[in-house]
């Protein structure tokens, strides 16, 4: 039994995540809504510094860190609002960063980040959303060749969870996509030492 952390479990691939990897492992839940299970959790905003500090003091050891939290307004790059295009970065880039810088010394083993396939392709509608995951990319490839802890990337394509519910235009059929599923496998097998790869295209 492994003792994991993982950040963005409201909803989608982190709630997904958290609740499958809780049947097996110590889980801490950092979201900011209630999981509704036998599982520690930080309820908060991951882009407030005095919340990282505050899990940090928190917690002794983890053994991995999920990082997951992000935000995503898929729609034309003139239709979205400054306000919007500057949650995208902190949350998506600048969030994890601190958070990587914060809690460091609690990881004893592996930094799984989940990115997307757009950190490495170009598309339509999501330009700070992607720019925001090309960013993260370099900081996790970097960092990798600085940190004695274990880095992974995992790049899902679009996967069909509720983190697109602000999208203003609809993106069934228009993408390839991930199932939830594979995420899923993927981190167990990087959990158990199967997978080695530094960055897993999904």
């Amino acid at each position: 039994m492994k003792k994991i952390l993982i950040t963005g479990t409201s909803s989608g691939i982190g709630n997904f995540l958290g609740k499958e990897l809780w049947k097996y492992h110590t889980v801490y839940w950092v979201s900011r809504k209630e999981s509704l299970l036998d599982i520690q959790e930080f309820l908060w905003d991951i882009n407030d510094e005095n919340f990282v500090h505050h899990i940090s003091e928190s917690i002794d050891t983890v053994d991995y860190v999920i990082l997951n939290a992000g935000v995503w307004y898929f729609d034309r790059f003139e239709n979205i609002s400054l306000d919007k295009h500057r949650e995208i970065i902190q949350t998506n880039l600048l969030s994890n960063i601190i958070f990587t810088h914060i809690f460091s010394k609690k990881i004893t083993g592996w930094i799984i980040f989940i990115w997307s396939i757009s950190s490495k392709k170009s598309g339509k509608f999501w330009a700070s959303y992607s720019a925001s995951k090309f960013w993260l990319r370099g900081f996790a490839m970097n960092l990798k060749n600085e940190s004695k802890l274990g880095i992974h990337i995992i790049n899902p394509k679009v996967v069909k969870t509720n983190f697109h519910h602000h999208s203003k235009i609809e993106i069934q059929g228009k993408f390839q996509e991930t199932p939830i599923g594979d995420i899923l496998n993927t981190v167990a097998d990087i959990i158990e030492g199967k997978e080695k790869r530094f960055e897993i295209d999904l």
